[in-house]
């Protein structure tokens, strides 16, 4: 299929032709808690050795123009535990985007994304594990009125989340309907700012009766946001994001809500081989841990630093805290629980097409009582082999395990600002 793709845009000659980009990453990583068992659990918890492998593939095609592209990357994988033989899964990621341009007026693009990973919360599954599988079909399309305002754009899109563990497929399968209305004004560099609305409507479909009474199984969200990117100079970076969020949970008497939400950045380039980044932030979540539980409302802040001592070298290291409560579905007995996330990572890359890296990371979450007390501890070390035809894709083109939530570590193939 790539290869039918490949040959008529070839053909075209656009300038920047076809570009595509394969790595192949072997790692080994140690964990002390790996189904993150309480505190009240000590007795069962064991450590565990685990090897594995991912395997990434990216391919941008240009078609009708240089500014229509195909853009296609994946990623697949295996782990294999030492003790924990049940945790043993294969991860998988796919991304693929159809970005085209009409004229100096209309843009947009048509996007579907799948991901399979290990469920977080493994210590509701013992003596089993769970996968969490997502799907997200999209589209948008932008007007530009003139080259720095646009002017509506319009994105809708489905989501859809699902569980391997038979409880939380009854308790957790997420389907979610979105559509987002907003105008963002181009300044100078990156600096941008956008107005926006978005609209969300859900439901939970395999909960029984029992649960729909108690919890309910549907939601609504209405949320009007401002985003805020500013260059402030050469150096320095500054970005906000404000909402006002409307939550509606239909059937369940009491419990809608209504709230602020926040994301504050900065980043800060102190020299050519220093950089800080700055993180703080304040939004709800959905619950899949306990079905008791409405939404997470998470408040929070994260500092990193890169050094780069040498072209070939990097060093960071990462810290977060987070302070989580939990609105429940009945009654006003709300938790409240601490997270604290440390990591540093070393990236030697000593060829063009060859690094190695060693992280680690402690995580540890502080709750009331001895069951929502955890800690656990990672180190990984691991090769990135790379091969491609002298295109260098955008550092977030591809799916990798350090860059998603939550951050543990600074790594210099995250986006660290955007």
């Amino acid at each position: 299929m790539l290869a039918a793709i490949a040959l008529p845009a070839a053909a075209t000659q656009f300038p920047e032709g076809i570009g595509w980009h394969l790595e192949a990453e072997p790692w080994w990583s140690y964990q002390s808690n790996p189904f993150r068992f309480s505190d009240a659990n000590d007795g069962e918890r064991h450590s565990d050795m685990i090897t594995g492998a991912l395997l990434r593939g990216g391919l941008k095609v240009p078609l009708l123009s240089e500014r229509t592209r195909l853009e296609l990357s994946g990623t697949t994988g295996h782990a294999r535990y030492a003790h924990y033989r049940q945790l043993d899964h294969n991860p998988a990621h796919f991304d693929g985007a159809l970005r085209w341009h009409a004229g100096k007026l209309f843009s947009g693009n048509v996007r579907y994304r799948y991901g399979k990973s290990l469920y977080y919360n493994l210590n509701r599954t013992y003596p089993e594990r769970d996968m969490v599988t997502t799907r997200r079909k999209q589209a948008e399309i932008n007007l530009h009125v003139s080259p720095r305002l646009i002017a509506p754009r319009v994105s809708v899109w489905r989501e859809t989340t699902g569980y391997e563990y038979a409880e939380h497929h009854m308790l957790f399968d997420r389907r979610s309907r979105h559509v987002e209305v907003s105008g963002t004004w181009l300044g100078t560099g990156r600096s941008s700012f956008t107005l926006g609305w978005q609209h969300a409507a859900g439901d939970y479909p395999n909960r029984t009766p029992e649960w729909v009474e108690q919890v309910g199984s549907r939601f609504k969200d209405d949320a009007y946001f401002a985003d805020l990117h500013w260059d402030y100079s050469v150096k320095t970076q500054l970005a906000a994001r404000v909402g006002y969020q409307q939550r509606r949970y239909p059937g369940l008497a009491g419990r809608d809500a209504s709230q602020w939400t926040t994301l504050l950045r900065a980043g800060w380039d102190y020299s050519p081989k220093t950089r800080f980044d700055l993180f703080g932030w304040h939004q709800a979540y959905p619950n899949d841990e306990d079905p008791e539980i409405l939404y997470a409302t998470v408040t929070g802040a994260r500092f990193s630093v890169r050094w780069r001592p040498t072209v070939k070298t990097m060093f960071s290291f990462a810290a977060a805290y987070e302070r989580q409560n939990d609105t429940p579905a009945v009654g006003n007995d709300a938790r409240t629980s601490r997270l604290l996330r440390i990591g540093p990572r070393f990236e030697w890359r000593w060829h063009r097409r060859a690094m190695l890296f060693v992280d680690a990371w402690h995580d540890r979450n502080m709750g009331a009582s001895a069951f929502s007390r955890y800690r656990n501890t990672v180190v990984r070390i691991g090769v990135v082999i790379q091969l491609d035809n002298r295109w260098e894709p955008p550092v977030d083109f591809f799916w990798r395990p350090e860059c998603q939530p939550p951050h543990y570590i600074e790594a210099m193939a995250c986006q660290s600002f955007d």
